[in-house]
């Protein structure tokens, strides 16, 4: 029995067909199993990025706990400042007056220099006459 010709060329073109078909399908295959590699090269770089960060967050736990004693010596030492400055703060004007009368005090250090100039210049005077 011979089939029509008809039944023939419709089924090659179901054939056609269903090939295309699977051409597409093994391209969307490719490209899925590049986009897999991709996301799998995106999870690492992420894996090694939380690596980094759970470093870095140890470090600043560290320095964060020097941080904290660092404040409690502030914090314990603030009475004995504000102490201090309780003591000093009366003192303020008489440490002034006290500035000012040493700045009008002959400088020792000028003086000796100006002892150790004055011969140079009093040869040099003695030479021109």
């Amino acid at each position: 029995m011979l089939l029509p010709v008809r039944l023939v060329l419709r089924a090659f073109d179901d054939l056609h067909t269903l090939a295309e078909a699977s051409q597409r399908g093994l391209v969307a295959l490719e490209q899925l199993d590049r986009r897999g590699e991709r996301i799998e090269n995106l999870g690492s770089a992420m894996e090694d990025l939380g690596r980094q960060l759970s470093r870095q967050a140890e470090v600043m736990d560290v320095h964060a706990e020097r941080v904290a004693a660092l404040g409690e010596e502030i914090v314990a030492a603030l009475p004995t400042l504000t102490s201090a400055v309780t003591l000093v703060t009366p003192l303020e004007g008489t440490v002034e007056r006290i500035g000012r009368a040493v700045d009008r005090l002959p400088d020792r250090r000028r003086r000796a220099m100006r002892n150790r100039s004055e011969p140079e210049e009093n040869e040099g005077d003695g030479q021109d006459q």
